[in-house]
């Protein structure tokens, strides 16, 4: 999966051939990805959306669309491995998402950076965040 500034995102096959081609996927610079399966990702953009993606009759439709996810640009997308997707962003936030019944994102809980988040490493294991933005590094524990 490919990501542009040009608010598309291209898919391709094994030898790089594009299969799918999603123009103006988002309305600005698509950034982060998050790949679930073969028939389903998310993404997310600097028009603070995220959306998740639906492969249905061999074409790629939008299954959900989370609109204003954030206040600013968000940086990244993170799925772990239990199903959660976080996201960062320029708000100072780092938002924690859960699927419900539909197979959709909620907003399960966030938590407040002290400036642009630019960075979130997540050790699962330890259940452990480590966020880094422009001024400083925080740890974080999430139960």
């Amino acid at each position: 999966i490919s990501l542009s500034w040009d608010k598309s995102i291209k898919i391709f096959d094994k030898i790089f051939r594009t299969i799918h081609h999603i123009q103006n996927a988002h309305n600005a610079w698509v950034r982060s990805v998050a790949i679930v399966n073969d028939n389903f990702f998310i993404t997310c953009s600097l028009d603070c959306s995220i959306k998740s993606w639906l492969k249905k009759e061999n074409e790629f439709i939008n299954y959900q669309t989370i609109l204003n996810a954030h206040h600013y640009d968000i940086n990244e997308i993170i799925l772990s491995s239990n199903g959660y997707l976080l996201s960062y962003s320029d708000d100072h936030l780092i938002k924690i998402w859960q699927k419900n019944k539909n197979d959709e994102y909620e907003l399960l809980k966030y938590i407040e950076h002290s400036d642009k988040v630019y960075s979130l490493l997540l050790f699962e294991d330890k259940n452990i965040l480590v966020s880094t933005g422009h001024y400083e590094t925080k740890i974080w524990r999430v139960e």
